[in-house]
C-alpha cells in the first residue's frame, strides 16, 4: 500500500516536469505504479469491498423515488411490481438500501453547501503571503506604506512575521531563510500565492511557471513549491487570516516614531513559535542547608 506522503511526492515531482521513469527512480516504485498513482487523487482511499445484493439494480430508481418523497412501503410495491425485473428479496434489505441512498444524498448536499477546508499533515504545508499597510501613522516622520511577509504552518498554525519596506524577490528569499532558521527545520511544501516574484504565469496545462530563483531556493532546502489555484480561497485561508489579524489586532491603534522603532517592535513580537517540552524542576543538592539555617548560622 502506497502512503499519502509518497503519493504527494509523486504528484509534486510530476508538476515539476519530471518523467515517470525519473519519478520511479526517486521514490523507489515501478513506472507502472507511478503512472497509476498520477491518475488517482492524492488522498486516494482503498475501495471498500461489498457483496452485491438483489437491491443493487434498484439503486437509481430508489434515488428517484426519494426525490419524489415516496414512502418506503410504496417504493417496495413499485419494485415488486416492476414488469421487467420484479424485486424478490426481503423487505429488510430493501429498507437498508433506502437508508443508504438517503444518507448519501444528504452527504452530497451538505458537501455542496459547505466549503471544503484545505488541510494537510503535520510539517507539510507552509503558507506564504504578503500584507500591505498603507499610510502607516509614524509620529516622527511622514506616513508611508509598509509591507510584511506572513508565513504560517497549516496544521499547527505556527506563525512568523517579517516587516519590510518592499516586496522584492530578494526580500522574500531572505525572509524565508530567516523563517526556516527560526523554525529549525524545513517543511514539505511552500504554498505561494500567484505572486510575480515567484511565478511568471501558467502554461497551457495550467501549471505554474516558476522563476529560476524559486527553483534554486526550494532545491537547496529540499522543499516542493506549490501555487494556489486561481480563485481557490480555501487553499490560503489560514495565512490570509494571519494577515487580517496583523492589520486588525497586532497593529490596531498603534504608532511608531520612525521606521527603526517600527522594526524593533516587530522583532519583539514577529514570531509565535511552538512551545517546547517542559523541563523538570531542578532540585537542590542533597547537602544543602535548610533555609532557616542559612541566616547567620553554620551548616552542620
Amino acid at each position: 500500500m502506497i502512503r499519502q506522503m509518497e503519493r504527494s511526492a509523486m504528484h509534486v515531482l510530476a508538476k515539476r516536469g519530471k518523467s515517470i521513469r525519473e519519478i520511479a527512480g526517486e521514490v523507489g516504485h515501478s513506472p507502472t505504479t507511478v503512472a497509476r498513482v498520477l491518475r488517482e487523487a492524492v488522498d486516494q482511499q482503498p475501495a471498500p469491498r461489498r457483496r452485491r445484493s438483489q437491491v443493487d439494480p434498484y439503486a437509481a430508481a430508489i434515488r428517484g423515488w426519494l426525490g419524489e418523497k415516496l414512502a418506503v412501503v410504496r417504493m417496495l410495491e413499485l419494485a415488486r411490481g416492476d414488469p421487467e425485473r420484479p424485486y424478490t428479496g426481503s423487505r429488510s434489505q430493501f429498507g437498508a438500501m433506502v437508508r443508504r441512498q438517503r444518507q448519501e444524498g444528504e452527504q452530497q448536499q451538505a458537501s455542496a453547501e459547505v466549503p471544503l477546508r484545505f488541510e494537510g499533515l503535520p510539517a507539510e504545508y507552509l503558507q506564504i503571503d504578503w500584507g500591505e499597510i498603507r499610510q502607516f501613522p509614524f509620529t516622527a516622520q511622514a506616513p508611508a506604506t509598509r509591507y510584511f511577509l506572513a508565513c504560517r504552518l497549516k496544521y499547527s498554525r505556527w506563525a512568523w512575521l517579517r516587516f519590510t519596506t518592499d516586496m522584492r524577490q530578494e526580500t522574500l528569499f531572505r525572509g524565508l531563510v530567516d523563517c526556516l532558521v527560526e523554525l529549525g527545520w524545513a517543511p514539505w511544501v511552500f504554498v505561494f500565492d500567484n505572486m510575480k516574484t515567484v511565478t511568471s504565469g501558467r502554461d497551457a496545462e495550467g501549471q505554474p511557471l516558476w522563476t529560476a530563483g524559486v527553483l534554486q531556493l526550494t532545491g537547496e532546502f529540499g522543499v516542493h513549491p506549490q501555487a494556489c489555484d486561481p480563485r481557490a480561497g480555501n487553499q490560503k485561508g489560514s495565512v490570509e487570516a494571519l494577515v487580517k489579524w496583523v492589520k486588525g489586532n497586532f497593529l490596531a491603534g498603534g504608532s511608531s516614531p520612525t521606521t527603526r522603532t517600527w522594526r524593533r517592535r516587530q522583532e519583539r513580537g514577529g514570531s509565535r513559535p511552538t512551545p517546547g517540552p517542559r523541563q523538570p524542576p531542578v532540585s537542590p543538592p542533597a547537602n544543602a542547608c535548610p533555609r532557616k539555617r542559612r541566616r547567620g548560622r553554620r551548616c552542620r
